[in-house]
C-alpha cells in the first residue's frame, strides 16, 4: 500500500476545487453547477421510476428532492436504480466525484482483536471508510467545510468517482445511502472481502493537517 502524505487543508483545497469538469474549472460554481446537475437527474430518475412501475410514494419523494445525494440514495429502491442514475450522471457530468471527511482507520481499527485471525495482514492493514455522515457529491468545499467542524486525532478525506461508485455497487462492495436528507453515505455492502478490496484499490484517501 503506497504511503499517505499529510497535506495541509488549504493546500487540499486549492486542489479539490480546481477539479475540471466539463472542460471548466469548478471553483466556485460548484454550486451552480449541481443545481443545473440535480435538475437533470431528477427529470431523469422521474422517468426511470415510471417505466419501472415504482410506488407513488417513492415518485412523490422523487419531485420534491432537492439534493442529487437524495436522489441517488432514493433510487436504491428499484432494480439497479442508483446504477443508472450513476451511469447518466457520467454522461452529464463525468468528472463528479464524492468527498467526505474522515478520519485514518485501518480495517484492523473498525474489528475486534478476536476477529483478527479471520483475516489477511492485507486486509487488516487496508484503510477503510469511518463510518459517519456528512459524504457529498460535487460539493469539495462543502465537504472540506464540515471536515473543519467534527474533531478527529487524525483527519483525512476521502475521494471516490463515479465509476468507483458503480464498480462498488456492481461488485456488492458498498451501499449508498442519505441519512441526512442532504449526504451520501458510502458504507460495507453485503460482500465483506469485496469491501476490502475496494477500499484498497479504489479509496483515494488524503492525510489532512488541519492547522
Amino acid at each position: 500500500m503506497p504511503e499517505i502524505r499529510e497535506i495541509p487543508i488549504d493546500e487540499l483545497r486549492a486542489k479539490v476545487v480546481t477539479v475540471e469538469a466539463n472542460g471548466s474549472t469548478i471553483g466556485n460554481r460548484e454550486d451552480e453547477v449541481i443545481e443545473l446537475v440535480t435538475d437533470q437527474i431528477k427529470k431523469i430518475a422521474l422517468v426511470f421510476a415510471k417505466e419501472h412501475q415504482s410506488p407513488e410514494w417513492l415518485i412523490s419523494a422523487l419531485k420534491s428532492y432537492d439534493h442529487i445525494d437524495v436522489i441517488l440514495s432514493s433510487m436504491r429502491h428499484i432494480a439497479d436504480g442508483q446504477i443508472f442514475i450513476l451511469l447518466e450522471l457520467q454522461k452529464l457530468q463525468p468528472d463528479l466525484l464524492w468527498h467526505r471527511g474522515g478520519t485514518m482507520r485501518k480495517w484492523k481499527d473498525e474489528v475486534g482483536l478476536a476477529s483478527h485471525p479471520y483475516f489477511t495482514a492485507e486486509q487488516l492493514n487496508t484503510y477503510v471508510i469511518d463510518g459517519g455522515k456528512n459524504g457529498i457529491l460535487g460539493r469539495p468545499t462543502t465537504a472540506l467545510g464540515f471536515l473543519r467542524i467534527a474533531f478527529r486525532s487524525d483527519p483525512a478525506f476521502y475521494t471516490l468517482t463515479l465509476s468507483d461508485l458503480i464498480s462498488g455497487l456492481q461488485s456488492n462492495a458498498v451501499t449508498l445511502v442519505s441519512e441526512h436528507g442532504y449526504d451520501l453515505v458510502v458504507k460495507e455492502g453485503k460482500d465483506r472481502t469485496a469491501y476490502l478490496d475496494f477500499c484498497r484499490n479504489r479509496l483515494k484517501i488524503d492525510r489532512v493537517k488541519l492547522d
